[in-house]
């Protein structure tokens, strides 16, 4: 079995505890944070460092993990990671996520527990 390729974006406190447990799950871990000390963190718990979130083109599995839905939408509309993961036209991945961010369909949840 083919070990799963992880791109993990936003690594503040809960997503470098989230990306520290595929980390030593033995999954393949690429992280990514604007931050680069926090991104140096994750590198040195075993995972790889990615130049940029666009990194999500090489991933089976994207998990994000930011702080809030400003920051969310920032990442999935302007920094193009629809159009990485999808491999759409920027034109239409900004088309696509609009339309999906003010319909009830967007996946926006909380972290607990």
């Amino acid at each position: 079995m083919q070990v799963p390729t992880v791109v993990f974006i936003g690594l503040g406190n809960i997503g470098f505890s989230m990306a520290g447990c595929l980390v030593r799950a033995g999954l393949e871990l690429i992280g990514f944070d604007l931050d680069e000390q926090k991104v140096a963190r994750i590198v040195a718990a075993g995972a790889t460092a990615a130049p940029s979130a666009s990194a999500a083109a090489q991933a089976d599995v994207v998990v994000s993990r930011v702080p809030g839905r400003r920051d969310a939408r920032r990442l999935y509309l302007e920094d193009g990671v629809v159009c990485a993961i999808f491999g759409m036209s920027d034109t239409e991945a900004i088309q696509r996520s609009k339309s999906l961010a003010s319909s009830d369909h967007a996946d926006d949840r909380g972290t607990s527990g």
